[in-house]
């Protein structure tokens, strides 16, 4: 066997057998070879990945960083290049990952094609995330002074730290038994404003079967919608896709124990039911539960004050007023026995 052959088996059982994704990429950013550990990473055959653009896999807010790591490798300004960003798996779940490129280049030192190192830093990005999530509403609400502050800015903190384009907080009105909109956030786009602006001017009625926030409501519970456009008993459908929205999911508010609202969310992306989501919402809805409670109390408490002052005040006015009485009545008394 010659040496070239040897070594060519030997790349092949490391690039096999590697415990990162390995992969091997033209100039214009197609897949040209990719090791299992990659095709595992993402959910695809590598039959599938053969001749993909590496675009077709990236999130779209990750677009233009290869093509920039590539141009610097090409161009000799950079010997490698590292960096973060997301890749979408095959079922539309999206994954971090820690790539290192270099240049590979034949024997007249021109450019080849450009092999990428790809470790899955999933699981570290998502602990991050949950912890930036919950330190910054944290430190919100202890710093807010009103329910009315704080709110907004805890759904925009969602929506940016999560991915979705809008957001907003349903209170249960008691009086009439209806779900409204109190607050929202969104990102700038007229399509997604404009469904914001409908949303706002609904109301959610109990009883009917279904939806997102009525059925949080019936079962004081989270609810994932994976992909809007199946959800026929979503009365919003058609006014979510108009605007591009294609995923959402709801979480109750309770405070002391009873339902006070919904919180919802919709993204741009089909989205499969994700429980680190979920779970983070549900830490979430704690802290604003608590918050929510403790400002109430707060009211109560001004509120009790007020009442005592209030009454203290009558008190003395009605003091002052019987020893005038008293006075007025004793010199009446002294002058007829005088």
């Amino acid at each position: 066997m010659t040496k070239a052959k040897l070594n060519e088996e030997g790349y092949r059982a490391m690039f096999e057998n590697a415990g990162v994704g390995i992969t091997r990429v033209d100039l214009n950013g197609v897949l040209v070879d990719v090791n299992q550990k990659f095709c595992n990473m993402l959910g695809y055959t590598r039959e599938e990945l053969f001749g993909m653009a590496l675009s077709t896999v990236t999130h779209p807010d990750d677009y233009g960083q290869g093509a920039r790591f590539r141009s610097q490798l090409t161009q000799g300004t950079a010997r490698s290049a590292t960096g973060e960003k997301r890749f979408l798996r095959k079922d539309g779940v999206i994954i971090w990952a820690r790539r290192t490129m270099s240049i590979v280049r034949d024997d007249a030192d021109n450019p080849q094609y450009v092999i990428s190192i790809v470790e899955d830093i999933t699981e570290r990005k998502q602990v991050e995330q949950r912890q930036a999530i919950e330190d910054a509403i944290t430190l919100l609400l202890a710093d807010a002074r009103s329910i009315a502050e704080a709110l907004p800015r805890v759904i925009q903190i969602m929506c940016e730290s999560l991915g979705y384009a809008y957001g907003a907080r349903w209170v249960f009105d008691s009086k009439e038994s209806v779900l409204r909109s109190i607050e929202s956030w969104c990102a700038a786009d007229p399509a997604v404003e404009e469904f914001r602006r409908m949303s706002t001017s609904r109301v959610e009625t109990h009883g009917k079967p279904g939806g997102l926030n009525r059925k949080v409501w019936a079962t004081i519970a989270p609810v994932w919608i994976a992909d809007v456009a199946q959800e026929a008993t979503l009365a919003r459908r058609d006014a979510a896709l108009r605007a591009g929205l294609h995923s959402a999911f709801g979480f109750p508010i309770l405070v002391g124990g009873e339902f006070y609202g919904v919180m919802e969310f919709f993204g741009r992306e089909v989205r499969p039911r994700d429980e680190r989501v979920l779970e983070i919402a549900r830490t979430v809805s704690t802290q604003i539960g608590q918050f929510i409670g403790r400002k109430q109390a707060e009211a109560a408490l001004r509120k009790a004050h007020d009442d005592l002052v209030h009454k203290a005040e009558e008190l003395a006015r009605s003091n002052d007023e019987l020893q005038q009485f008293a006075y007025v009545a004793s010199h009446d008394l002294r002058s007829r026995c005088a």
